[in-house]
């Protein structure tokens, strides 16, 4: 179950999410990162009220995925390609921009500062919507409507 003072509460919810207690800590720490690249990124350059909703679904639920129990098992629901596509190619792309500047900068700048490099999700990697892959892919509903 993830937990009401995480990074995603707001988003999650009560929800049960696939993973290991150790690996919610893990993934909360990257967000935490990502919050801190997003809060640097917000005092230099406004976001969009669509980037940050968009941002936000993406992510807490490219990290803590939602369960799927309709098979023997239970699996991870991934985001769907198409999700993080809006994200970068539509309600964030300049954003998207300069998030992924920002990030090289501090990935090649002293050992020191290594530690607060984020994550940018690689859309490709994620599966396609309704392509037939099981469990189906997780495409926010709030996307829809933003």
């Amino acid at each position: 179950m993830y937990g009401e003072k995480g990074v995603c509460s707001t988003i999650i919810g009560k929800r049960l999410i696939y993973g290991s207690l150790s690996k919610q800590r893990s993934m909360e720490k990257l967000l935490a990162n990502f919050k801190m690249a997003k809060a640097y990124v917000l005092s230099k350059e406004d976001i969009s009220n669509k980037c940050l909703q968009t941002v936000d679904h993406v992510y807490c639920n490219h990290y803590f995925k939602r369960c799927d129990n309709a098979s023997s098992r239970i699996l991870p629901v991934p985001v769907c390609r198409e999700a993080c596509e809006v994200m970068v190619q539509q309600h964030c792309k300049e954003e998207y921009r300069r998030a992924h500047e920002i990030n090289k900068a501090v990935k090649e700048s002293e050992a020191a500062f290594n530690q607060w490099a984020f994550d940018l999700i690689n859309c490709t990697t994620l599966p396609r919507r309704n392509g037939g892959t099981i469990p189906e892919c997780y495409y926010p509903r709030e996307l829809q409507g933003i």
